[in-house]
């Protein structure tokens, strides 16, 4: 039997189907060499190419149609396929349009234009093309699902629920069916039964991806973070160029304080996919946190370009703002993401703590009761028995530790108290030990206020009480242990930015005994920015014009270089009254940060940091040890640590010591391993402290 150009095809499409793309290509290629002007072979090979991602290929097989070919529902749904497929959205909307015009009642092209509109984000028009193909064809269970995706955009879970029911009920085997009832179940809170579904989407589909990706979603969800990495690891594995799973990976890399890493696959995620705002916005909160501030607006911004209506990204753009000084056009920001979003709570949340640093007590009061309630937060305890009952202070203003990470929910019942939104009238919830996460007096003075009068109701124990951590106080500090013995801090002051600007700086910073060169860094800001050093008195001018903030902090520049030119940066941590060490930065820069100095090709630095962990003492020496305690037991804090040098005569140089101190994980690599055992020993010391202090409490309550 002669093998004509119609039995080609349509055996080409039977290969297609069944994902046999090599031989389909070549028969779509023989039909077109008999063929040329064959219509649906040209379609359905573009189509090939670009599920592939051959875009070029796919574009030069379309230049090969005329518009006056298109005379079919079928032709213009094809079209609109392989435009789909290349992520032409628009496009594809437009010819799905046309195929209706031809064909209104056609089920497919109802279909196909409601995924169109729900790539375009255009959900609500996504739901009435979904209606309309369910209405012609009641027994297709691809619009119910996909009529199930475009509700739960819509903050629908329940309604999007039934329709994931019913596309199962008419596919039993549905893999992704199973994958979007998991969404849904965990739009509802119901992680444990969205777990159970994404499980049955891999067993009937183990390559996809999207169910890796939401299994690491629900991981995260219960807070179970490690668990989530490896989820999102063999999503990934799966499909390289998954720019969700790359997006999902940094979140969860973020949650375990690993950010430069989630960093690395937010930047990932958008090399694939520039437009997408919610790796924008994720990346800007990374930068947000290490307190660059001006670099996450710029994120904040990019988001928003793509979506105006991204409520997150408004509202992060506005704290941002709020951070830099910037209270009038946070304000702004902060109220056009109310207009989307009215009942959003981390919006009134921001607007409460705006409210709150302009004095405006009763706009703070009515914003902070939207966003957080009595300001009282009762977490999931997941365990079984008794749990270790624990209420941790925080500050709406920021500068927190963050306890959370050690306080796992298998041991312990966790309530969160914001201090200044705590309602004073409603009674403390049941609690085994107080922890203070409030670290940073400079910027959180009333709400250590407010947690001292907390805890003098409270009775349990108490970690890092809120008057320790509040001589910690950064001018206050660098006075009182520069009279310790063997002790030196550089001298500290904390000035006006109009004095600093006026034609007697010069003179009034020679009296307070500065000299040059010296240090100029704004309240409330880390890791080096906003932090410049001064080394004659005409960089003043230049160097106000680049800070924010009506007062600036002035230290003398201590030159603590070795023999070998380098400047070195220690950090050691106290808990529970003992001296563990962090690491050791070695630096030809005045300003030393571990990540940033000159460690990952220095071998010799890394041994350097390698002794100093493994021995501290022998690293240090007695005469800087016994310092170091004396520094710790001034503190008297349970939790917090100290950054410090050693000066030329053998003296310890603190540059800061407080509670707000974190203990970031090692950056992955196996040149960093030598790392991790210090770390695990110092999170294990945490845990025992919070262990052992709150079963002291539980015994007094028996």
């Amino acid at each position: 039997m002669e093998a004509t150009p119609a039995k080609l095809f349509e055996a080409a499409l039977t290969l297609h189907g069944q994902g046999r793309r090599t031989e389909a290509e070549s028969l779509y290629e023989l039909v077109l060499r008999l063929d040329a002007s064959h219509l649906g072979a040209v379609l359905s090979w573009a189509l090939l190419c670009a599920e592939q991602r051959r875009v070029a290929d796919a574009t030069r097989l379309l230049d090969r149609v005329d518009d006056c070919q298109l005379d079919s529902v079928a032709a213009h749904c094809c079209l609109a396929d392989v435009e789909y497929a290349l992520e032409r959205f628009d496009r594809a909307a437009k010819h799905y349009e046309l195929a209706l015009k031809l064909q209104p009642a056609s089920a497919e092209a109802h279909l196909g234009l409601g995924n169109a509109l729900q790539a375009l984000h255009c959900h609500e028009e996504a739901v009435s093309e979904y209606q309309s193909a369910l209405r012609l064809r009641p027994d297709q269970p691809e619009s119910h699902n996909n009529l199930g995706n475009a509700l739960l955009a819509l903050h629908r879970p329940k309604d999007a629920l039934r329709h994931f029911q019913a596309a199962l009920a008419l596919r039993p085997e549905y893999a992704d069916a199973h994958n979007n009832i998991g969404n849904a179940l965990q739009a509802l809170s119901k992680h444990d039964e969205a777990m159970s579904h994404y499980r049955r989407a891999l067993a009937l589909k183990p390559d996809l991806a999207e169910a890796q990706s939401n299994l690491g979603n629900a991981c995260q969800a219960l807070h179970h973070y490690e668990d989530a990495v490896q989820h999102y690891r063999a999503a990934l594995d799966l499909r390289p160029d998954f720019a969700e799973g790359h997006n999902n990976l940094g979140t969860a890399l973020r949650a375990l304080d690993r950010n430069n890493e989630a960093a690395a696959q937010y930047e990932l995620a958008l090399r694939l996919r520039p437009d997408y705002a919610e790796a924008h916005n994720n990346l800007g909160n990374v930068l947000y946190s290490l307190h660059r501030y001006e670099e996450a607006m710029a994120c904040y911004e990019r988001a928003l370009a793509i979506d105006p209506d991204h409520v997150a990204a408004r509202n992060n753009l506005g704290s941002a703002l709020q951070e830099l000084g910037r209270l009038g056009e946070a304000l702004v920001e902060h109220q056009r993401a109310l207009q989307v979003e009215p009942d959003n709570a981390q919006v009134h949340q921001a607007l409460a703590i705006l409210y709150f640093k302009g004095g405006e007590s009763e706009q703070a009061s009515r914003h902070g009761r939207l966003g957080f309630g009595s300001g009282i937060e009762v977490q999931p305890y997941r365990g079984g028995g008794r749990p270790v009952r624990v209420l941790v202070l925080y500050s709406a203003m920021g500068g927190n530790v963050r306890a959370e990470r050690w306080l796992d929910e298998q041991t312990f019942a966790r309530t969160i108290a914001t201090a200044e939104f705590w309602d004073r009238e409603a009674d403390l919830p049941p609690r085994d030990l107080l922890f203070n996460a409030i670290g940073e007096p400079d910027r959180c003075g009333p709400a250590l206020s407010i947690a001292a009068e907390l805890a003098a109701r409270s009775g349990a124990p108490m970690l890092n009480r809120p008057e320790h951590v509040l001589a910690s106080e950064r001018v206050y500090n660098a006075a009182r242990l520069g009279r310790l013995p063997g002790v030196v801090t550089p001298r500290t002051a904390l000035l006006s930015r109009e004095l600093l600007e006026s034609s007697d700086a010069r003179a009034a910073l020679e009296r307070d005994g500065f000299r040059w060169p010296l240090l100029l860094r704004s309240p409330g800001f880390h890791t080096g920015e906003h932090f410049l050093k001064l080394d004659q008195p005409g960089d003043l001018p230049r160097a106000l014009s680049d800070l924010p903030g009506a007062e600036l902090f002035v230290l003398d520049f201590l030159d603590t270089r070795g023999p070998d030119g380098n400047f070195r940066k220690y950090r050691a941590m106290m808990i529970d009254g003992r001296l563990y060490p962090l690491h050791l930065a070695v630096s030809a820069r005045w300003m030393v940060h571990f990540l940033t100095a000159d460690m990952a090709d220095a071998p010799e630095h890394q041994a350097e940091d390698a002794r100093f962990l493994e021995d501290m003492p022998g690293a240090l020496g007695p005469r800087i040890m016994s310092a170091l305690e004396r520094v710790k037991d001034t503190l008297a804090l349970e939790y917090g640590g100290i950054d410090f040098s050693i000066d030329a005569q053998g003296r310890l140089v603190v540059w800061e010591a407080n509670a707000t101190m974190v203990v970031p994980p090692p950056v992955s690599g196996e040149q960093w391993a030598y790392r991790r055992p210090a770390v695990e020993r110092i999170e294990a010391a945490v845990h025992a402290m919070l262990l052992a202090r709150a079963q002291a409490g539980m015994a007094s309550c028996r």
